[in-house]
C-alpha cells in the first residue's frame, strides 16, 4: 500500500510541481479498494489532467460556480457532477481535494473553501435528495452527511462533499468548487 500511497503523491507532484506534505490517505482505505491501483492521470481536451480510479476520471474545477452550472459545464465535458458510490471513493476524493487544491491555495472569493459541489440534490421534494441521474441517495451507495447535516431541508438543497470525505446539504445559488466525473474510455 506504501506503492499506491506514492504514486498519488508523485500525481499531486506533477500535477503542482511540487510535492504535496501531508496528504492524509487512509491505508485501510486504499488496501480495500482494488480501484486505487488504477490511478492514472489523463489528459482531457483543454490541456487539463483529469485523475482516473476505476471506470471514472475526475476533474477538479477550482473555478466557483453555482451548481447548476456547474451541472452543465460537467455535461459539456461529457460527464456529469461526480456521484459517489463508496466510501472508499469519497475519501479517495477527499484526498485529492486537500492535496491538490488546499483550503489556502484557493481565491478569497469562494465563500466556503470546505465544500465541493457534487451530484446530488434535494430539487423535486423537501429533503428528498436524488443523484442527478435520479435515484435516492440511497441507492447510490454512499449517503454519509457530516455531523449536523443536512441541516437545512428546503433551503439548502444542493449536494457537496467536505475535505472531511462526507456529504452536506449546501445552497445551490451559492459558488462552490466541483467535481465532475467522466466516464473513462476504456
Amino acid at each position: 500500500m506504501v506503492t499506491i500511497r506514492v504514486f498519488v503523491t508523485l500525481i499531486l507532484w506533477l500535477l503542482k510541481g511540487h510535492a504535496v506534505n501531508g496528504l492524509a490517505i487512509n491505508e485501510t482505505i486504499l488496501e480495500t479498494n482494488s480501484n486505487a491501483t488504477h490511478l492514472e492521470p489523463t489528459s482531457s481536451n483543454n490541456n487539463n489532467l483529469l485523475l482516473r480510479l476505476g471506470n471514472s476520471c475526475y476533474k477538479f474545477h477550482t473555478d466557483p460556480q453555482i451548481w447548476n452550472e456547474a451541472r452543465k459545464i460537467c455535461i459539456s465535458e461529457g460527464g456529469y457532477l461526480a456521484i459517489l458510490n463508496t466510501d472508499q471513493e469519497a475519501q479517495y476524493l477527499a484526498a485529492l481535494l486537500n492535496g491538490l487544491y488546499p483550503e489556502s491555495s484557493l481565491d478569497d472569493s469562494i465563500p466556503d473553501k470546505y465544500w465541493t459541489f457534487i451530484g446530488f440534490h434535494a430539487y423535486f421534494q423537501k429533503g428528498e435528495y436524488v443523484t442527478i441521474d435520479g435515484l435516492n441517495i440511497e441507492s447510490s451507495g454512499f449517503n454519509h452527511f457530516s455531523p449536523g447535516e443536512p441541516n437545512n431541508p428546503g433551503v439548502e438543497n444542493c449536494g457537496t462533499i467536505g475535505r472531511n470525505g462526507l456529504l452536506n446539504d449546501y445552497f445551490c445559488d451559492r459558488k462552490s468548487i466541483y467535481i465532475c466525473e467522466i466516464p473513462a474510455k476504456q
